[in-house]
């Protein structure tokens, strides 16, 4: 069973991720910003942390440098669907400050799982 820290301020889209990550039996602990979640993250030390991009009180793009500053090897996902062109933007952004995936939300669920399953595998 691996540990995944999930963060976004959408809650519709978080039960959804969750249903998927626990059926797949992965123990999954939410957050809906950035700030809660990466001192959960300095916590629980999760597998792997996914990250929305367009949060309020810490987006996605601190909340990956923070991670990343406090362990260079955590495994992060960050997913976006703040509107096409903001979307592409930040997720251009995750990848060059470390994020391993990026994915836009509007993806297959199975999509986002096989993903999930890539990540936990390396």
């Amino acid at each position: 069973m691996s540990r995944i820290v999930l963060i976004d301020d959408d809650p519709g889209f978080r039960r959804m991720l969750r249903r998927l990550l626990l059926k797949e039996g992965h123990q999954v602990t939410e957050f809906e910003d950035g700030n809660i979640g990466l001192e959960q993250v300095k916590i629980l030390h999760p597998d792997l942390v996914i990250t929305d991009m367009v949060m309020p009180e810490k987006d996605g793009i601190e909340t990956i440098t923070e991670a990343k500053k406090w362990n260079k090897d955590i495994k992060i996902f960050a997913i976006s669907g703040g509107g096409k062109t903001a979307t592409d933007i930040y997720l251009q952004m995750a990848k060059q400050l470390g994020a391993d995936r990026i994915c836009n939300k509007g993806v297959e669920p199975l999509e986002l799982i096989k993903i999930v399953n890539e990540l936990l595998a390396l």
